[in-house]
């Protein structure tokens, strides 16, 4: 995958940052590309819409049952979310 500027992008972990209303979560582990010559990030289209997703469900819940905080590097290895 090569960047709008034409140097190599290279698959990275990265923190991304959900909102839904007032509701805020950070994510963990989520896939992304960094380029090598400019530096510029762009995530998976695919697990951001996932984790948009997830992010609407969660705002959902009450305030003490909201996480802050999700390792989604865990679960895309799991079958399954404790």
């Amino acid at each position: 995958m090569n960047c709008f500027c034409g140097a190599p992008m290279r698959e990275t972990s990265e923190v991304y940052h959900a909102k839904w209303g007032e509701y805020q979560v950070k994510i963990n582990g989520v896939k992304a590309y960094i380029c090598d010559g400019c530096n510029k990030l762009v995530y998976d289209s695919e697990e951001v819409n996932l984790l948009l997703n997830l992010t609407v469900l969660l705002s959902g819940l009450s305030e003490d049952k909201r996480p802050q905080v999700i390792d989604f590097e865990k679960y895309k290895t799991s079958k399954r979310i404790e």
